[in-house]
Parts: C-alpha cells; sequence; structure tokens
C-alpha cells in the first residue's frame, strides 16, 4: 500500500524511477508482485521495464495521497524531478518540478530545454510550462524571456510579446554596459550560448512581430 502511494504521481513507472522516489530499493519486485496480482498494473514494453497505473486506479490512489499524506506530495514530485533530469529526459523533469513548487528550478529546466523543444515545434506545450512560472521570476531571466515570446508569436498570442522582448533587450543593455566578465546584479542566465545568441534574436522575432502586423517596412 504504501509503495503504491508513494509511486501513483508518476504517469509512467520503471523499478530505478520508483526506487528513487520511494528510497527503497526492491521496486522491481514490488513491480513484479502487482503485475502477477493482477493490481491494475499495465505493462507498457514487452521487456517490462515500464508499466503504468490504470488511469481510474492511478486517481482514486492520488486522491487517497492528497487526503492523507499532503505533505509528502511535493517531495515525492521533487524526488521523481531529480531522477529525470539525471537521465536528460527535461519533459518530464520540468513537469514533476512544476508539480513540486520549485518554480525557479523549473524555470532554469525549461530555458535549458528551449532549443530542443522549439525546435520540435512543441510550442503549446511550451507555453503552458511558462504559464505557470511567476512572472517576476521570468522577467530576471533574458533568454526565457525570449523565449517566452517567440513561443507566445508561435501560438498566436500576441499579448505580452513587446513587453517579453523589452525585458530581453533591457538585460542586453545593463550587460553591455557592465565591467567585462560582470554579471549585472538581478540577472539570470542559465544557457550562457543562447544569451550570447540574444542580439541577433531578438531583431529577427521583432520583425516577426512587425511582419504579423504587416508593417514590411518595420520588418
Amino acid at each position: 500500500r504504501a509503495f503504491l502511494l508513494e509511486t501513483c504521481l508518476l504517469d509512467r513507472l520503471c523499478a530505478p524511477l520508483c526506487n528513487a522516489v520511494t528510497g527503497r530499493d526492491d521496486a522491481k519486485e514490488k513491480l513484479t508482485s502487482l503485475e502477477r496480482s493482477n493490481l491494475f498494473l499495465v505493462p507498457l514494453d514487452d521487456t517490462r521495464q515500464w508499466y503504468r497505473y490504470h488511469q481510474l486506479f492511478a486517481d482514486v490512489l492520488r486522491t487517497h495521497l492528497h487526503e492523507t499524506q499532503p505533505g509528502r506530495v511535493a517531495g515525492l514530485h521533487r524526488r521523481a524531478s531529480a531522477w529525470y533530469e539525471r537521465g536528460g529526459e527535461r519533459p518530464d523533469a520540468i513537469r514533476h518540478a512544476l508539480a513540486a513548487g520549485e518554480l525557479a528550478r523549473a524555470a532554469d529546466l525549461i530555458e535549458l530545454a528551449l532549443p530542443t523543444i522549439s525546435l520540435s515545434r512543441q510550442f503549446t506545450l511550451l507555453l503552458g510550462w511558462l504559464k505557470l512560472l511567476p512572472d517576476e521570476l521570468v522577467r530576471a531571466r533574458p533568454v526565457l524571456s525570449t523565449g517566452y515570446a517567440l513561443t507566445s508569436m508561435a501560438c498566436g498570442e500576441m499579448e505580452g510579446v513587446k513587453q517579453r522582448l523589452s525585458d530581453a533587450e533591457r538585460w542586453l543593455e545593463t550587460a553591455a554596459a557592465a565591467p567585462e566578465h560582470a554579471r549585472p546584479a538581478g540577472m539570470v542566465v542559465v544557457d550562457e550560448a543562447e544569451f550570447r545568441r540574444l542580439p541577433g534574436r531578438v531583431p529577427l522575432i521583432q520583425a516577426g512581430q512587425a511582419l504579423a502586423r504587416g508593417d514590411v517596412a518595420a520588418a
């Protein structure tokens, strides 16, 4: 019962992930036992490495967990996020970090995931994550602000794009005026390579914004 409650927040389960989340070392045996007992565990591959709980069963478990042990929920999400991050699976790491309420860490992970997620054109997913972050957290991060502007445009949401780009430009100007190798106070950059691209990227997004308005000359 404890194992079920500690792992019900996971959309899919494997033994190493379950061990990391629960702090146990017997997840493989537990998963095998649950499958043999036909306890609503669905295998996701032929090698029995990944599973998921039946959706209705998972919903019941999650409701019970939130009602009886609400103080444990954030910690379980936090451990799941850390496991996914170590494995380089940023989307799952981001999702669990947001669920854990670790918004600054989620912002770091989203910034690092921006190039890959944008390249795969998963803009709706990306915009959903960004909308869960406090505005002040985004505005302190020029790379994230620029990514937010681009993502909003890609999703057809033009409101706020100008402000996001203005925030990024303000940080670029502040950084340019700062002493060499000094970081302006209050500015947060996680992806240094993307930050170095911003002086060219911001005008390109502004040109796209002008084209969306039909202002070819400005573009």
